[in-house]
């Protein structure tokens, strides 16, 4: 499952979320960690914009499945390129994973801060 969870942290580095694809689902719910709320649409055209994310390092990972449901609570290393400055955003994640028809499709993400961005 946390298989799943790297893919999809390599698509949204690759900007692949555009092509399509088993996630994220049509009806995601994506919070970030200074409480913006966005769909799957604001996603993928975020991972259009200016703003380019370099690589997600996960740590402290823990997996449940429940059925069809599965919560991957993890802490990420996020670093993101913006005009051509890097920063490292350190963040908490629970990401909510389905499985339907299609496979696991990720319905909702939401981060909390665990320290200020850095950069290198």
């Amino acid at each position: 499952m946390f298989e799943e969870c790297k893919g999809y942290a390599k698509k949204c580095s690759a900007g692949g979320l555009a092509a399509g694809g088993a996630c994220p689902e049509e009806d995601l719910t994506y919070s970030h960690s200074n409480a913006r709320l966005q769909t799957k649409a604001d996603v993928v055209k975020a991972t259009l914009g200016a703003t380019t994310i370099e690589a997600m390092d996960f740590s402290e990972v823990t997996v449940r499945v429940y059925g069809t449901t599965a919560l991957i609570r993890a802490n990420v290393d996020m670093r993101n390129s913006t005009s051509g400055k890097s920063t490292t955003s350190h963040i908490n994640c629970l990401f909510v994973w389905l499985k339907g028809p299609g496979g696991w499709q990720l319905v909702g993400r939401q981060a909390t801060q665990v320290s200020p961005p850095t950069t290198p």
